[in-house]
């Protein structure tokens, strides 16, 4: 049973991050599609990330979870609806299914003879040079934390009322993709650490970029505002804190 959930997160989180980091090659500022307007390119990444969380949740929702986050694992942990045994299997896979999906858009990418993955990247996440405003990375800890508070709060309340069940990928998804719309001209928009993990270490492993020195914004940022949803969650819920 828990290798059905591992493969589960896995190929969930691949798809996610996959669809959603091609989206930025396409459609960012660098990207390949770059005639596209900044406010087009960016609202085109946010429904792709979006439409996959959607569809990646109704495809496996009922094996895992569809957590595909390790911020949204963590929360569940401590709800109570998995173990920790269960969450760090979950951290595992999310972080395996990213790298792989990072791997295979580089793959891609290097068949484009006129392409530079220096310039155009895998979709990573970063601040000040990586960032489309030159966003310090005290901005960047406290938008990661805002945003992924959001999301993380979404999902717990979705994921929990039955009364939701049906519409329950779209609310998700549609909560990814309007903190992503926010998220994308501050840090890229990780609110995900698997996410930001993938497309760092396929950035070091080609010794390129800054992304890999920048990651433990995307990993720690997230956490914390995965905890406070679910510290907030609770108080909603009139339930105790764990």
């Amino acid at each position: 049973m828990k290798i059905k959930k591992f493969l589960s997160e896995l190929l969930g989180t691949f798809l996610l991050v996959f669809l959603g980091t091609t989206a930025y090659a396409l459609l960012g500022s660098t990207g390949l599609g770059s005639t596209y307007s900044t406010v087009a390119g960016i609202i085109g990444i946010a429904v792709v990330f979006g439409l996959a969380m959607t569809f990646v949740y109704y495809m496996f929702s009922s094996i895992s979870g569809a957590h595909v986050n390790p911020a949204v694992s963590v929360a569940m942990y401590f709800n109570g609806t998995i173990s920790l045994v269960e969450m760090i299997l979950y951290i595992v896979a999310q972080l395996l299914g990213a790298l792989l999906a990072s791997g295979l858009l580089l793959g891609i990418l290097k068949c484009i003879p006129s392409v530079s993955i220096t310039t155009l990247g895998v979709g990573q996440t970063g601040y000040s040079s990586l960032s489309m405003i030159s966003l310090d990375v005290k901005g960047a800890i406290l938008i990661e934390t805002v945003l992924t508070f959001v999301f993380v709060l979404v999902y717990l309340h979705v994921a929990n009322d039955e009364r939701l069940e049906r519409l329950s990928g779209l609310l998700i998804g549609g909560a990814l993709t309007l903190v992503t719309i926010l998220g994308i001209p501050f840090t890229g928009a990780s609110i995900n650490p698997a996410r930001s993990f993938g497309p760092a270490v396929i950035m070091k492993i080609l010794g390129k970029g800054t992304a890999l020195n920048q990651l433990w914004v995307f990993l720690l940022s997230p956490l914390i505002g995965a905890l406070v949803a679910y510290i907030v969650y609770k108080l909603l819920k009139g339930e105790k804190i764990a």
